[in-house]
């Protein structure tokens, strides 16, 4: 059985569960967003909940819409 998408080697499910998301969570979102993959389909892959990803896009998303991790 693989690590699932989104997940580094080693790391639990309970290590992704929490308030803040990972920098490399929020480079994954920004790559998905630009393939225009939907906010539940990210949430899933990530392991998160989609209320927690679409805070994520909502507060660090330009006016344009476009969404910029580094602004985390």
């Amino acid at each position: 059985m693989g690590v699932p998408a989104g997940r580094r080697p080693g790391e639990t499910r309970r290590a992704a569960v929490g308030r803040f998301l990972f920098e490399y969570e929020r480079s994954r979102i920004a790559d998905l967003l630009r393939v225009d993959t939907k906010i539940r389909e990210i949430a899933r892959q990530l392991g998160r909940s989609s209320v927690t990803i679409s805070s994520e896009v909502n507060r660090d998303s330009d006016a344009d819409g476009v969404y910029h991790p580094d602004l985390a």
